[in-house]
Order: C-alpha cells, then structure tokens, then sequence
C-alpha cells in the first residue's frame, strides 16, 4: 500500500467473504490508514485487513467438520452404532452419540452437549445447535 492511500482509492485488502486478497475501494480512512474497505468482487464492505501471502496464509485442516462436512458426516456415521433415528423436537433429550431425524435437515448424530438444552449435531450439509430439553 502507498503513502497516498485516500477514501476513494482502490488497495488490495484480505476479503474475509471472498477468503482471498481482492481489490477494494478504502470507504474510510483512520490515522492515515484504510479503516474500511468494499471488496470490488464480492461487495461486501469490512474493516480493512492487511492482505495475506500463500506462506501467511492458514493452513486448511483436511477433512475437518468445517472444510468438508459430508465427508465428516460420513465418518461419523461409520463410527456410530446403527440404530433407530429419533425424531428430533425441542423437548427431546438428546444424548452424545445418539441418531437424530429432523424434519428439515434429515439425518443427523449428536457430536455433543453444549450446553444442558443445547446439543451440537452433524448433518450432511454442516454442524448445527440444535436446542433440546424445552
């Protein structure tokens, strides 16, 4: 980034929605320095962010629930003892291991309690909290 950074300016910036450094227009700046910025690619508008290098970049942990949760659903599932799904509703009580149906989301087993009426279930499409005990 150049001294001559203004509002207005087009910088390169971390873009947490695209997950990537993008072009982006500064909206305003903060001591001389961007402080928000709008990526050019996706529109959305954030706190500028210093853009990353490939070697500061985060490594993506494979096979994690968050990058691919089919896969991790699949695992899951493997490792859970077959058995009957119980139908998911807000007054249930879920235990950790357990198979749950819901409505919406399908199939799904209990990863964890979170909290005593919040349970963490993993679903082919992602992880949700589901409440329970209602």
């Amino acid at each position: 980034m150049t001294e001559s950074a203004q509002v207005g300016a087009q910088v390169e910036a971390q873009c947490g929605r695209c997950h990537d450094a993008t072009n982006h227009i500064i909206i305003t700046m903060a001591s001389g320095k961007p402080k928000r910025a709008r990526c050019t690619a996706c529109d959305g508008e954030h706190l500028y962010r210093t853009p990353k290098g490939p070697e500061e970049a985060r490594p993506r942990r494979v096979g994690s629930r968050k990058d691919d949760p089919e896969t991790a659903y699949k695992k899951v599932l493997e490792e859970t003892p077959p058995g009957e799904a119980v139908k998911y509703s807000v007054q249930a009580h879920l235990k950790e291991g357990q198979r749950v149906a819901h409505k919406t989301f399908g199939e799904g087993v209990v990863l964890s309690i979170m909290r005593p009426q919040v349970a963490e279930v993993i679903f082919l499409d992602a992880t949700r909290l589901l409440a329970m005990d209602r």
